[in-house]
C-alpha cells in the first residue's frame, strides 16, 4: 500500500476507535477518578501537623480528588509573588491577618474573609501583625506545589 493510503486507513481506524470507545456502556471514563471518602477533620489539630514546608508557608493536604483539593496553609511571614497556571484558589482565613495582592489589587483579609485567586494570576501574601495566618484553601484542580511559578522574593 502507498504511504498516503496507510495514513488514511490509520486515521479512519483511530476515529472509529474513539467513537466506539465513547459509546461503550459503563463507567470506564471515570475509573481513574480518586474516590471521595467520607470523614471528619479536626482542623486545629491538623494545623499543628503541617507536613510540607515551602519556606514561605507550611501546608498539608486534607482531601484530594481528580478535580479539586483542600489544604491547610499557615503563613508565618509571607508568600512570594507566584502564579499557578492551572489552579483556582479559594482561601478562607480562619486565624490571623494578611495583605493579599492579587494581580494589581491589594486586599486586607482576616478571619472570615475569603480570598479568591483565579488561575494564572500573579499573587502574594504578607502576614499582618505578630501571629501567623491560618487558612483553609480550596484548589481546583488540585494543588500541585511543583507547578507553582515563583516570580520574585517577598519584600
Amino acid at each position: 500500500m502507498k504511504k498516503k493510503t496507510m495514513q488514511m486507513w490509520f486515521t479512519l481506524l483511530f476515529i472509529l476507535g474513539l467513537v466506539i470507545g465513547f459509546s461503550l456502556p459503563g463507567n470506564w471514563r471515570t475509573a481513574s477518578l480518586k474516590p471521595l471518602k467520607a470523614g471528619v477533620y479536626d482542623i486545629p489539630k491538623k494545623m499543628g501537623q503541617l507536613d510540607n514546608d515551602l519556606g514561605d508557608f507550611k501546608y498539608t493536604s486534607l482531601v484530594e480528588v481528580n478535580d479539586a483539593s483542600i489544604e491547610l496553609f499557615k503563613v508565618d511571614n509571607g508568600i512570594s509573588v507566584r502564579s499557578n497556571a492551572k489552579e483556582n484558589y479559594f482561601a478562607y482565613v480562619i486565624k490571623g491577618r494578611v495583605k493579599a495582592t492579587i494581580g494589581d489589587s491589594a486586599y486586607d483579609a482576616g478571619p472570615g474573609s475569603l480570598i479568591v485567586v483565579p488561575a494564572g494570576t500573579l499573587h502574594s501574601m504578607q502576614r499582618v501583625g505578630d501571629s501567623p495566618a491560618e487558612m483553609i484553601v480550596f484548589s481546583s484542580p488540585p494543588h500541585i506545589a511543583k507547578e507553582t511559578a515563583i516570580t520574585e522574593d517577598k519584600e
